[in-house]
């Protein structure tokens, strides 16, 4: 299973800089990003370690292909669901520091694609723009929801609780007046409020 999917990978990484506007190259990446998002939804506990070892250590890789395809937004809406799928599978079952670890995976995905926001959201369409907020919300709850069915220490909630007020921040920082017309983005934004402050109260 690894070595096709390791050879795919690498066939991306050496392809970025030499074909970035071919549409083969993006729908190789939107193809395999699916395939690792469908291992990362595994809550199995017999494979769930196994497929930890296998997803986990390519989060960088997606991070990367996001930001540099950051003007194409199914490549970023793809990493982003698999982020998602990744934390809600996995930080059920994942104790310190691991969980920490993922969490902060988590952060500096949410900081790098803040750094480029300008630019993943120059010239897009309010639908699209809608939809990639509201992913980026989904990886903020999927943080949320760890906590809610774990029992951690104090210090590690506090660490999650910032890096979900930070992703909460961004969110906030990039709705405007069109943006709030969309009902599915107001529900899944006041789930959220809702969520976070029964898990975070002291924050």
């Amino acid at each position: 299973l690894t070595d096709p999917l390791a050879e795919r990978l690498q066939h991306i990484a050496n392809a970025v800089n030499t074909q970035k506007n071919n549409p083969a190259l993006i729908q190789e990446i939107i193809s395999l990003s699916e395939i690792f998002r469908g291992l990362s939804e595994s809550t199995e506990t017999q494979t769930q370690s196994i497929l930890f070892s296998i997803v986990y250590p390519t989060l960088n890789f997606w991070k990367a292909v996001a930001i540099q395809f950051q003007q194409e937004h199914s490549v970023i809406i793809r990493v982003l669901k698999l982020f998602t799928s990744f934390l809600n599978a996995q930080l059920f079952f994942l104790e310190s520091p691991k969980d920490q670890e993922v969490v902060g995976q988590a952060l500096v995905f949410l900081q790098s694609l803040y750094e480029v926001s300008a630019k993943i959201f120059s010239n897009v369409e309010e639908q699209m723009k809608e939809k990639l907020i509201r992913h980026i919300l989904k990886l903020v709850i999927a943080i949320v929801g760890g906590d809610t069915v774990s029992i951690r220490s104090r210090n590690q909630n506090d660490y999650n609780a910032q890096v979900v007020l930070y992703g909460l921040q961004i969110v906030i920082s990039l709705i405007n007046e069109d943006i709030i017309q969309f009902p599915k983005l107001n529900l899944t934004f006041f789930d959220a409020l809702s969520v976070i402050c029964n898990v975070y109260p002291d924050q």
